[in-house]
């Protein structure tokens, strides 16, 4: 089995539960002859059975050939490393100045006017 943590797991687990609610709730619609919010559940159904499906072949990649070549290349590749860069944001600081002197001029003029 492939590296996978428990929180992926979990997160996987919930996401087919409601993928299954979802589809759950289309039946039910069709089955009402009401396909008018039939296509929203399908349509989240289909969103939230992305995150299982993909952990489904995750796990099934360790025992199948097959589903190895399938989860490679789904599978981002790793990053390279980069440097650490750092972009200043000379607006923002200057903002936090402008904002700081104020605050510094009120809390002053607040204590001169209690003498």
């Amino acid at each position: 089995m492939k590296k996978m943590s428990f929180f992926y797991l979990m997160f996987a687990g919930l996401s087919a539960a409601i993928a299954a609610f979802c589809f759950y709730l289309v039946s039910l619609a069709v089955n009402a002859q009401q396909s008018s919010g039939a296509w929203l559940f399908a349509a989240f159904g289909l969103l939230f059975s992305v995150l299982p499906a993909f952990a489904l072949i995750r796990l099934l990649a360790s025992k199948s050939e097959f589903f190895a070549r399938i989860d490679k290349a789904i599978s981002p590749e790793p990053a390279e490393p980069q440097g650490v860069r750092f972009g200043p944001h000379w607006m923002m600081m200057i903002a936090m100045i402008v904002i700081a002197l104020i605050i510094i001029s009120v809390v002053i003029s607040v204590i001169m006017s209690l003498f």
